[in-house]
């Protein structure tokens, strides 16, 4: 058996207190079960490089720009990834039917894990052309307006700004992103979600996303504080096709999805981020059925009528 670092991002803070403390814990699960002999570690990742350079031993990296198996990516669009797997003695070319550079890290990381466990390797990247999609991570939803439309897990700042950089060269237009952060969690990164969205976006809607005991409204005047001062607030009803660099509140997530998708022309692309596989809504004295896939179809059909 073995263990696998991919990243470590701001998240959990709530529970952990600080990165080095988050660190400690993810560490725990490389030092404290001695059953787990191999280590599989990206040091694309800083803390992955410190991790891998404090185990030592039985280590397999990984990474796009280098690791002992890295996939080398040449090509991205819509249907994937194009690129050659570099491993000891050897490489492999490839066709990953799964689009965005976190898909090829992972990617990576299963095929240190083929390494790790001394499986037939190059039968593993050919398996790899056939995966799956993982329901709610960039998960694209199927419609004829010429729109993509894509639903992702990705909930902290990190998550967010690399699935808005892999969409963007996807745009032939504009890139809509509809996001909100769940309540009784950390709150820290609330501003850093809105200053992460706004890399990439050219409209943002922000919305509610588990509030749990907290009041929507609160969360949303925590993620706009975190708006850059260029980008200016709109209504709803000030809202059109052609609006740039601009954020819209709406709390009702189901009517910020069916905004977004209102709003997106031909070329476009809608992010609706954060719920992901997710199919409820936890608000403080109830959790409702909910999900963004289900709602993003209901608006796309609404739409075409």
């Amino acid at each position: 058996a073995c263990t696998v670092f991919t990243n470590l991002t701001q998240d959990h803070l709530d529970f952990h207190g600080s990165m080095e403390e988050y660190f400690y814990a993810k560490k725990l699960l490389f030092t404290d079960y001695p059953r787990l002999a191999e280590a599989v570690i990206n040091v694309d990742d800083p803390w992955g490089r410190m991790l891998a350079s404090e185990l030592g031993g039985h280590v397999v990296t990984f990474g796009l720009e280098g690791g002992d198996i890295r996939f080398a990516a040449q090509k991205f669009d819509a249907s994937g990834i194009t690129g050659t797997i570099i491993f000891p003695g050897g490489e492999e070319k490839i066709r990953l039917p799964l689009p965005g550079a976190f898909n090829a890290q992972n990617c990576a990381a299963t095929l240190g894990v083929a390494w790790a466990l001394g499986l037939d390797f190059k039968r593993a990247v050919k398996s790899l052309e056939n995966a799956p999609q993982t329901p709610g991570r960039l998960e694209k939803i199927e419609n004829e307006l010429g729109i993509g439309v894509y639903v992702d897990y990705a909930h902290t700042p990190d998550a967010l700004l690399r699935v808005l950089e892999s969409v963007k060269p996807l745009a032939a237009g504009k890139l809509i992103c509809v996001f909100g952060c769940g309540g009784d969690r950390d709150r820290k990164k609330r501003p850093l979600m809105a200053k992460a969205a706004a890399i990439w976006s050219d409209l943002i809607i922000i919305t509610a996303d588990n509030s749990r005991s907290e009041e929507p409204a609160a969360i949303l005047d925590e993620i706009e504080a975190g708006m850059p001062p260029e980008w200016s607030k709109k209504t709803p009803e000030d809202l059109t096709a052609t609006a740039a660099n601009c954020f819209v509140r709406m709390e009702d997530r189901s009517k910020a999805i069916e905004s977004a998708i209102k709003l997106a022309s031909a070329g476009d692309i809608v992010v609706i981020a954060g719920k992901g596989h997710e199919t409820y809504q936890i608000f403080r004295d109830r959790t409702d059925h909910f999900d963004d896939r289900q709602e993003a179809r209901r608006a796309i059909v609404g739409r075409g009528k």
